[in-house]
């Protein structure tokens, strides 16, 4: 059995706590069966070497956690941090959750102009007043790609296609997309997106994220995987269980739209 989770982001930062009504309402999900499916995989990474930066380490006689810097952009990590293929649970998850959508909405994977948007884009964190990429316990979660058919969000479960009503150039540095939620009679999910592009030269943005009732707003950094390799990588690794992510310290997006002046 798998669940499709609708792509439902974190509070935004300073937002009410959630009632359970809410909660309830976040958290919805469509049950798919799947003949035969299988749990999740994820490699392991490379074990760091000896000159690392670790930031946490710990050993006990059950299991090895260590979350550490990887600065060698030529590792197989890193690589496998920034590569967007697809493996086999991806790619069954993926036709799934597209069928799903073409199921409720006929014909609304149509091809739209993406313009001079990068495709695949990586999220950053800060730590310590720097940006990096992250290389979570779980999953590979928050990565987006662009595509002229779909935008596609990675979530616990995967990636997930939804359906592109419009994608604009408002300027060189202000792009919106309008995704089309298929599933009316469910709870609103974020379905516009404004991008602010940040670097002109890395295509550094930051995506907003918005919901036509206004129950999401919040924001997220990314850069696209093109230039990922101007930032170094924070790997949580543990060689036998899945572990609590690691927390990054906030950003303030306000200060960094305000410092571009597309506020």
């Amino acid at each position: 059995m798998l669940t499709l989770f609708l792509p439902n982001p974190p509070p935004a930062v300073n937002s009410e706590p959630l009632r359970p009504s809410s909660l309830a309402m976040k958290q919805i999900t469509i049950i798919l069966l799947l003949a035969g499916a299988f749990p999740i995989a994820k490699a392991s990474p490379t074990l760091p070497s000896n000159d690392t930066i670790f930031i946490f380490r710990k050993v006990t006689e059950w299991y090895y956690h260590a979350i550490y810097i990887e600065k060698d952009k030529k590792s197989e990590t890193y690589k496998r941090a920034i590569d967007f293929s697809f493996e086999e649970w991806d790619r069954r998850n993926y036709r799934s959750q597209k069928a799903l959508v073409e199921r409720e909405a006929p014909g609304s994977f149509v091809k739209r102009e993406t313009f001079d948007l990068p495709q695949n884009w990586l999220p950053l964190y800060k730590y310590k007043d720097k940006y990096y990429l992250y290389d979570p316990s779980d999953g590979q979660c928050s990565r987006t790609m662009i595509k002229s058919r779909e935008y596609i969000s990675w979530g616990m479960e995967g990636p997930g296609p939804w359906p592109m009503k419009s994608v604009k150039k408002i300027s060189d540095t202000r792009y919106t997309l309008e995704l089309l939620n298929p599933f009316d009679h469910l709870p609103s999910v974020f379905n516009h997106i404004t991008i602010h592009i940040i670097d002109p030269e890395t295509k550094m943005a930051i995506f907003e994220y918005t919901s036509q009732d206004g129950f999401y707003h919040f924001y997220r950094l990314f850069i696209p995987a093109a230039h990922a390799s101007n930032f170094d990588l924070i790997v949580n690794y543990c060689d036998k269980q899945r572990q609590m992510e690691f927390q990054f310290e906030k950003i303030d997006y306000a200060k960094l739209l305000d410092n571009r002046g597309s506020k």
